[in-house]
């Protein structure tokens, strides 16, 4: 009944403005199509007199919430606590008031509200309800407002799970060491964990997102970043594990092990850029220490080899000396030995002599021949070896 009356009152606005009336006829097959429409979408509809506070429903409205129509009085004023109120969640009871109070006070655009209402078997559903105002505020009478309701629990509750699982990623990027960012197809970061705010050397997401490269570090660096956005973006050739070094926020030198990803719609094209960083400076440090230390042991280690070298080398001249200084010592020995043997024998003759004057003596004083003989024979021997 309400209904019908407000979109009679709807469409004899829209014709008085053009200066002509619709028929009884012409009225009546638009309401009728109005509610196949409205049964066709299984949506709910309802209607709203400010004078009286009187809300009427149709039966889809009900339905909804698996309930049925007549079980609610709907013959006199002031049923929305009836009808509405009781039906609506403790703790969105107060925020559906004030929205709905505010759109009373300045009915300009649509109504939107999201709320939760009680539905027969004790569960709570979600309801997006939308209005529009039906007639002229300014005309003085009373403000008549229609809209749908209609039930997005299950999306509702895909958009929580949603929001969970991105708590839960966020939870987690932002508390891991390696810096993590997305950017869109223009180099924009969209996407910044902490420990890629703190890699730029800011202090919060906000101040790095909408930003390139270019803009974050104004110098080779950021001019490099870019770069590798754009031809990874135009080419979708991915960076797996690129060696690259920053500046700090201290200007100190740091490194990082950067990976860039394409990401692609259903379409395959590109839409945004995955971009992680793992800090590698202790890594890259004890390399450079590592480096040095194989530098300076190469370095000793040829200097070694020289000095094992010179070492050999002396050594040869050593044994040579050595075996120069034996042949002269086995000389010498040779010749002292060979002196002592004719010192000896020397000694020996001097001795040999005495005996041949002492046999002198004896032959002379025995006067024997053969003894002279022997000691002629003996002299003469004598001389041949001093």
């Amino acid at each position: 009944m309400h209904l019908e009356k407000n979109l009679h009152l709807l469409n004899k606005t829209e014709h008085e403005e053009h200066g002509t009336l619709m028929s009884h006829e012409v009225q009546s097959q638009k309401l009728e199509r109005y509610k196949a429409f409205i049964s066709a979408s299984d949506i709910g509809a309802w209607e709203y007199f400010s004078e009286t506070e009187f809300l009427w429903c149709n039966d889809i409205y009900f339905s909804l919430l698996g309930r049925d129509k007549k079980d609610y009085d709907f013959s006199g004023y002031t049923n929305i606590k009836e009808v509405l109120t009781n039906l609506l969640h403790p703790e969105d009871q107060e925020n559906v008031r004030k929205q709905f109070t505010a759109y009373l006070k300045n009915p300009e655009g649509a109504y939107e509200s999201y709320y939760r209402m009680k539905h027969s078997n004790g569960s709570w559903i979600w309801i997006w309800s939308r209005g529009r105002l039906l007639n002229d505020p300014n005309d003085g009478s009373n403000l008549v407002i229609i809209g749908t309701h209609v039930d997005i629990t299950r999306h509702k509750k895909a958009e929580e799970a949603i929001q969970r699982e991105r708590i839960l990623l966020r939870t987690l990027i932002d508390n891991i060491p390696d810096t993590i960012y997305v950017k869109d197809i223009e180099g924009r970061k969209i996407i910044a964990n902490r420990a890629d705010v703190e890699c730029i050397g800011c202090s919060s997401e906000e101040e790095v997102l909408g930003k390139t490269d270019l803009d974050l570090f104004n110098n080779d660096i950021g001019l490099r970043g870019y770069e590798d956005d754009m031809r990874m973006i135009k080419s979708g050739d991915s960076i797996i594990n690129k060696e690259e070094y920053f500046l700090d926020a201290s200007g100190k030198m740091r490194w990082l092990l950067t990976t860039k990803i394409p990401v692609r719609d259903e379409r395959g094209r590109i839409i945004r850029l995955l971009g992680i960083g793992h800090d590698i400076t202790v890594r890259k440090q004890s390399d450079e220490v590592l480096k040095k230390l194989n530098q300076d042991l190469s370095q000793q280690s040829k200097e070694l080899s020289k000095q094992a070298e010179d070492l050999k080398k002396l050594n040869q001249q050593l044994k040579k000396q050595k075996e120069q200084e034996l042949e002269k010592a086995i000389a010498q020995g040779k010749f002292e030995i060979a002196s002592e043997f004719l010192h000896d024998i020397g000694n020996a003759m001097v001795g040999l002599g005495s005996h041949l004057n002492r046999i002198n003596r004896v032959v002379d004083q025995n006067n024997l021949d053969n003894i002279k003989s022997l000691t002629v024979f003996l002299k003469n021997t004598s001389n041949t070896y001093s």
